[in-house]
């Protein structure tokens, strides 16, 4: 592992990570079962037309008088628009917390300097169809008050512009010694 998280820092990623894979998983279960719905169905009125239109007709009858009659009706409608938007925004949301609530720079309150140990390159796995190799520009800064050295992922362009022995300003947090922003002046 790259960074060494605090706790919560660190089961927030992995929530956000295991959402994003419950998402994929859920979107194809969906996609499976509507191709599975539409071949049977295809297949239906292509060799049995009458028996799959009166099918057909009966849930569509079924599921209106559930969707739109008993009880509770407006409240599924709600449930189920609900429960889509929130698979889909739930990964997003989880990782915009943990930036900006968890440890957000304001909470960052103490300013230092610190030097730069090494600097690395990381090549990311590349995703399908893309033709360029994602990179992560690491620097390795020592803490300003214990003097760990911290992993901290910055832009292409700083990177380049920096050398191992420079000193950078940092903010970071009066109680933990392994979270560090890094200021670009």
């Amino acid at each position: 592992m790259l960074q060494r998280y605090t706790l919560n820092e660190f089961y927030a990623d992995r929530l956000s990570h295991r959402l994003v894979q419950a998402k994929k998983w859920w979107d194809r279960v969906i996609f499976f079962t509507i191709v599975v719905v539409f071949v049977t169905v295809w297949l239906g009125l292509v060799f049995r037309k009458e028996e799959t239109g009166a099918f057909m007709d009966q849930f569509s009858e079924r599921f209106a008088r559930w969707i739109f009659e008993q009880d509770h009706s407006q409240q599924r409608m709600f449930g189920i628009f609900g429960l889509v938007f929130l698979a889909n925004v739930a990964p997003s949301l989880v990782f915009f917390v943990r930036k900006n609530w968890i440890f957000p720079k304001a909470s960052m309150s103490l300013r230092g300097y610190a030097a730069i140990q090494s600097k690395e390159v990381i090549k990311l796995p590349r995703s399908r169809g893309a033709t360029k190799i994602p990179k992560a520009f690491y620097v390795y800064v020592s803490h300003p008050v214990t003097g760990n050295v911290i992993p901290v992922e910055i832009s292409e362009g700083w990177y380049t512009n920096l050398e191992a022995g420079n000193r950078v300003n940092v903010h970071y947090h009066p109680s933990s010694d392994n979270v560090v922003y890094l200021i670009n002046s």
